[in-house]
C-alpha cells in the first residue's frame, strides 16, 4: 500500500502477496477472504471492517513492542488459527517456559507452562521479555499473529464482581475507548488501565523482580493519566 485504502470486500488469490504499510488502514465493509495468498499488517497498520461479516483465511499482523528480558508485555490476540491454535508460545517463542501468564480475579496470575495455550479473542496475556533480550537496556521485540482476524461481537466472561480483570482488544485495529466504556457501563466503572512497563524491574535480592504499580496509565471519560511518556488517546 502507498496509502490507507477502502472496498467492498477483500480476496487475495492464490500466489498473490498483499502487505498493508504501517500507519496505514485497509477499511473494508464485507468479509476478508484469504484464498492461499498473504496478507500481512505492518506495525502500526490497521484493518478496520465495518459489518459482521465472516473471514476466511489467514492473515499476519504485526506488532512491535519495546520490552527487556525480565518485562512483561500484555498482549491480546486479533486472530483466531484453526485447526492448530494460535498461542502464547506462538507470540513469544523466547520466552522463558513458566513466564506465559493470565489473570484470575480469584487466583491472581497463572502460569502457563510453555505457553501452549490458545489466546481466545477479547482475554488479556501477560508475557515477559525474550530470554536472549538484554536486563537493563531495553530492545524491539517484533511479534506476528498469524490467524483468521476477529470481526463482530466478541464477549468475554467477567468471573468475579469487584475485581480487576485482564481483558484485551480483540481487533486488528483501534478501539474508541469512549465508545467501549459507554457499551458496557453495566460491567465497568469506567476506568480503563493500560500497563506501559516504564519502569524498569527491580531485583529484591532473591532473584524475583518486582514491578511499579504505578506503571499504569489510566483512561476514562473524564480524561487521563499517563506514566512517563504523557496522556494516552482514547482511540
Amino acid at each position: 500500500t502507498t496509502g490507507s485504502l477502502s472496498g467492498c470486500s477483500c480476496m487475495v488469490d492464490p500466489g498473490v502477496n498483499v502487505t498493508v504499510n504501517s500507519n496505514h488502514t485497509l477499511t473494508i465493509t464485507n468479509a476478508v477472504t484469504n484464498n492461499g495468498g498473504t496478507l500481512t499488517f505492518e506495525n502500526n497498520s490497521s484493518l478496520l471492517q465495518t459489518t459482521n461479516a465472516v473471514n476466511t483465511g489467514n492473515i499476519i499482523y504485526k506488532r512491535n513492542t519495546t520490552t527487556r528480558r525480565y518485562d512483561y508485555t500484555y498482549w491480546s490476540s486479533p486472530v483466531v488459527r484453526a485447526p492448530i491454535p494460535f498461542t502464547m508460545h506462538d507470540l513469544s517463542p523466547n520466552t522463558l517456559a513458566d513466564k506465559y501468564t493470565s489473570y484470575n480475579p480469584n487466583a491472581s496470575w497463572v502460569i502457563h507452562f510453555g505457553g501452549n495455550v490458545e489466546m481466545m479473542p477479547g482475554q488479556g496475556y501477560s508475557i515477559r521479555g525474550p530470554q536472549d533480550f538484554d536486563i537493563v537496556t531495553p530492545a524491539t521485540q517484533l511479534v506476528s499473529f498469524v490467524g483468521v482476524p476477529n470481526n463482530g461481537p466478541i464477549s468475554v466472561p467477567l468471573v468475579t464482581a469487584e475485581r480487576f480483570h485482564l481483558i484485551g482488544n480483540p481487533y486488528p485495529s483501534a478501539v474508541y475507548a469512549d465508545q467501549f466504556i459507554l457499551d458496557n457501563t453495566a460491567n465497568l466503572y469506567g476506568t480503563l488501565y493500560f500497563w506501559t512497563h516504564n519502569t524498569a524491574p527491580a531485583g529484591d535480592g532473591s532473584g524475583k523482580y518486582k514491578y511499579n504499580s504505578s506503571d499504569y496509565a489510566t483512561y476514562n471519560m473524564t480524561g487521563s493519566t499517563g506514566t512517563g511518556t504523557g496522556a494516552i488517546s482514547p482511540g
